[in-house]
């Protein structure tokens, strides 16, 4: 019994993630050429200033990919990373309200400024229709754009594998480095390194006197 409400499970899983790509995934976007099978994803956190200390001289030397707030760093203009990645729609979506709104802006100003050579920004579809944001992008024409669909996919295995390895999908991207992962392994990449691959989400999250999950 209990196996036939797994399948049951997972059948309903699979069709809701179809429903959800026709909605909300760009069937149109063209996968990332191959490019290389070693790639370094810089996280920001805390230990990655350790990491930096014993291989930056190694890392100068290696293709990189960075995220988030990398870009505001000393360390950006001396890496010269190939690719940067985010996920958060704070970053491109004009109706963003949340805290971090600013410094997402100083991010990207500071990301259009200084890039003075060629680098692969990997934006979630849903900034397609913010032509604004894509045109200020632009302006620095060493930046290439290259979408990619970040619809939370769940159901059977193969099924959801076939979604990610055809770019329409990807595992719940509840951190930037699921969907940098995702993208380094569907352009061909059979070698990643995670730096600064550490956060504060457990820390984060509290319950209140209601017994209410919290997450700051």
């Amino acid at each position: 019994m209990e196996s036939i409400f797994k399948h049951i499970k997972l059948t309903v899983s699979s069709i809701l993630s179809l429903i959800k790509i026709l909605f909300r995934s760009n069937l149109n976007i063209k996968k990332h050429s191959k490019s290389g099978s070693t790639l370094y994803i810089l996280g920001n956190g805390p230990s990655f200033k350790k990491d930096l200390i014993k291989y930056k001289h190694i890392l100068k030397t290696k293709k990189l990919m960075c995220v988030n707030a990398f870009p505001i760093t000393e360390e950006f203009q001396e890496l010269k990373p190939s690719y940067f990645i985010i996920t958060s729609p704070g970053f491109y979506n004009d109706k963003a309200i949340d805290y971090n709104v600013n410094v997402r802006k100083k991010i990207i100003t500071t990301l259009v400024e200084k890039t003075n050579w060629p680098l692969v920004f990997f934006l979630p579809s849903g900034a397609i229709k913010n032509k604004g944001f894509t045109a200020k992008i632009s302006v620095n024409q060493n930046i290439k754009i290259h979408y990619y669909n970040k619809t939370s996919i769940e159901g059977y295995s193969k099924f959801k594998h076939l979604i990610f390895r055809l770019g329409l999908g990807s595992p719940r991207p509840h951190n930037v480095m699921t969907s940098a992962i995702l993208q380094a392994i569907n352009f061909g990449c059979k070698y990643i390194y995670l730096l600064g691959a550490d956060h504060s989400w457990l820390p984060q999250i509290t319950v209140n006197e209601k017994n209410q999950v919290l997450i700051n």
